[in-house]
């Protein structure tokens, strides 16, 4: 059993207050200073030209990015050389998994998203709100400080990710932004789907992911993002009544190049199959029970140590704006609503964690769709 805290963080300003506040706080907490601001042994970081060279391209695309970085290394009294180690840092494929149920399936006609996400503790525990000036105000986990594994904003436009790393590596393929800041983008400036698409072409991307994007007009999509040769090739599903994304593809397209698939992803799969056949109407109290059960029935696992257990369950109500998350396993930790309008400022919540082994057969890959 392990205890560690989750963050809920709530800054407006422009860019660089935001950063700046963000910063002050980490300084407060020496750990979290220490985490943000050293190389492990064994990290290989960039250079402070080719970061600096690499910030620089991110802003494009991500516009404000360097001064919100800017003010955490000032708020923590550091140089923002020191957080380039956190800022570019490789991680491993997170083992996520996200679930759309529209309308004319649910029980009270609106439209949930509901998304797990597993990984090691070796994580960012940290739920941002967040309110920049020249942006939409939006609500999500962020990745390397400014960047964001998740969220909705304020025009309700939702987004979440699972990574297919694990079938489909990216490493060298291409040039062009991690995914933590086209999300981040898209929370941002995007309004629609449409929106997001269009701000999806036309960013250079370098990773090998599928994106589940819905917003308030009842669109919903699902864009698998695969990079070889060079370049990002987006395929675009949007099944009904409901359709998931794991870490393997599931469009002909991407099929053709990468068909497999790893038995943890199918299992989850299958799970989610016998969910929607046993549910003529599906409440969003269903979505939570599928969620919370442990796999192989549900989506939630416990396997920390092997970079596979569940760190925090997300369900968003696309149709009224809303969204409940669960920091921990919701095995054993409660659910929350969490609003756009909260007081700034940053509250913890400690999160125990239990750590279970799981068959090595869920590691093994399988070509079975």
């Amino acid at each position: 059993m392990e205890k560690l805290n989750y963050y809920k963080m709530v800054y407006e300003g422009s860019h660089y207050e935001i950063g700046k506040k963000k910063g002050e706080f980490l300084k407060s907490v020496p750990i979290l200073k220490e985490i943000y601001t050293s190389v492990p042994e064994g990290g290989t970081p960039l250079s402070a030209e080719e970061a600096y060279n690499n910030l620089e391209y991110f802003d494009q695309y991500c516009k404000g990015l360097k001064d919100e970085l800017q003010g955490v290394a000032d708020g923590m009294e550091v140089e923002l050389k020191d957080l380039f180690y956190c800022l570019f840092r490789d991680t491993k494929a997170q083992a996520c998994s996200q679930v759309s149920v529209l309308p004319a399936i649910t029980a009270d006609g609106h439209h949930y998203i509901g998304r797990s996400y597993e990984y090691n503790l070796e994580d960012e525990f940290m739920f941002n709100i967040t309110r920049a000036d020249g942006c939409y105000a939006h609500m999500g986990f962020s990745l390397s400080l400014g960047g964001r594994f998740d969220g909705m904003n304020e025009k309700g436009l939702c987004i979440t990710m699972s990574s297919c790393e694990c079938v489909a590596s990216s490493c060298g393929q291409a040039e062009g932004l991690p995914f933590k800041y086209v999300i981040r983008a898209i929370l941002d400036r995007c309004s629609t789907v449409k929106e997001a698409v269009e701000l999806l072409e036309a960013t250079p991307m370098c990773f090998n992911m599928n994106f589940m994007i819905a917003d308030t007009l009842g669109e919903c999509i699902v864009a698998e993002i695969l990079t070889t040769g060079g370049k990002a090739k987006i395929a675009y599903r949007n099944e009904s009544p409901y359709m998931y994304a794991l870490n393997h593809y599931q469009s002909e397209e991407h099929l053709k190049e990468y068909s497999a698939r790893k038995n943890f992803s199918k299992l989850r799969g299958d799970a989610i199959e016998t969910f929607f056949s046993e549910h003529d109407k599906v409440s969003k109290d269903n979505l939570i029970a599928l969620l919370t059960a442990k796999m192989p029935e549900g989506l939630c696992c416990h396997a920390y140590e092997d970079w596979f257990g569940t760190l925090r369950s997300m369900v968003f109500d696309v149709t009224a704006s809303r969204l409940l998350i669960c920091m921990g396993s919701p095995q054993n930790t409660p659910w929350m609503e969490v609003t756009l309008g909260e007081t700034e400022g940053v509250t913890a919540y400690e999160v125990i964690f239990e750590e279970e082994a799981v068959p090595v057969s869920f590691w093994q890959e399988t070509d079975e769709r």
